[in-house]
């Protein structure tokens, strides 16, 4: 049996322990069933975060875990990949681009490998992430170094409110959990401000949360969004860290005649391999909407 000395953390007003001297940290964010993620780390402290190297490499901020080199392939270019299949992938003159969040740099790497779009806008609230993104998640942060992307240092919802109307193509608000400075990011309010900029026939992503565990919210969620966009739906994507193995996705559309499940562009394995997509395909793309039938009756989704 393994033992480790332990402290505790506190999260969604319970105790966790969490290991400190022997190289392992316990996620203990969701219990499911009894089931923890336990992760060998080694420990190296930055100002107020925590982050832990190793293969893959890790960021916890809080002490938990938030970003993971080792995955990114499935969450990063999924976020991405549903509007850019549809905007940026598809041929369509995508110009504008904003990423709300994401200041780890991933999904602006994996924006930015379409060389039709001319400019992305990256607006993150916290400068620390992006520093400590590029001292060790490089492989994510490359984004950063294009002189397309340009990043903003500010609230997204006071960017928003002082943006043009119309402006992007695409928007993709790569948040965290909906609660603390976040839980802005889900309210009507800022669904209404995302459509505001959102050009005619532009798309929009936001996170959505697991289906094994927040359907309550992921319901809520799409209700909002719907208030402000006449085509909503939910995409999942397979992620080994997330709790449960999964992590969605809310995509819109301005355009009440878009099929958000059907690729613009269905892209060669040529073209594919050219733009190093390790995770999206066509048949990917279609298979992210399939849902289990009674998730699909409980979150009112229509094909």
């Amino acid at each position: 049996m393994m033992r480790t000395r332990h402290r505790s953390v506190e999260r969604c007003g319970k105790t966790f322990p969490v290991s400190s001297t022997k190289g392992y940290f316990v996620d203990a964010t969701i219990v499911i069933f009894g089931l923890f993620f336990l992760l060998a780390i080694i420990p190296a402290t930055i100002s107020a975060r925590t982050i832990r190297r190793g293969p893959p490499t890790n960021i916890f901020p809080d002490p938990l875990r938030n970003c993971s080199t080792g995955w990114r392939r499935g969450f990063r270019p999924i976020i991405l990949c549903h509007p850019a299949a549809e905007i940026i992938l598809s041929a369509l003159a995508s110009e504008g681009v904003l990423i709300i969040g994401g200041g780890d740099g991933g999904v602006a790497r994996e924006v930015i490998k379409d060389q039709r779009v001319e400019h992305v806008d990256l607006c993150e609230i916290d400068e620390r992430v992006v520093e400590v993104s590029k001292q060790f998640l490089p492989s994510m942060a490359v984004g950063f170094r294009s002189d397309r992307v340009r990043v903003v240092f500010e609230d997204g919802a006071k960017f928003l409110a002082e943006t043009a109307p119309e402006t992007y193509d695409v928007i993709i608000a790569d948040s965290s959990d909906p609660d603390g400075p976040a839980e802005s990011l889900f309210q009507g309010e800022f669904y209404k401000a995302v459509g505001r900029v959102l050009k005619p026939g532009g798309i929009v992503c936001f996170q959505g949360e697991s289906m094994w565990l927040h359907v309550d919210i992921i319901k809520r969620t799409l209700g909002r969004v719907r208030e402000h966009f006449p085509v909503v739906s939910y995409a999942s994507a397979y992620i080994p860290t997330y709790p449960g193995g999964q992590i969605g996705f809310v995509i819109a559309a301005k355009d009440e005649k878009k099929n958000l499940s059907d690729p613009v562009w269905v892209m060669s394995d040529a073209e594919m391999t050219g733009m190093k997509l390790k995770y999206y395909s066509p048949g990917m793309h279609k298979a992210a909407f399939i849902l289990p039938r009674d998730l699909e009756k409980k979150l009112e989704l229509v094909h």
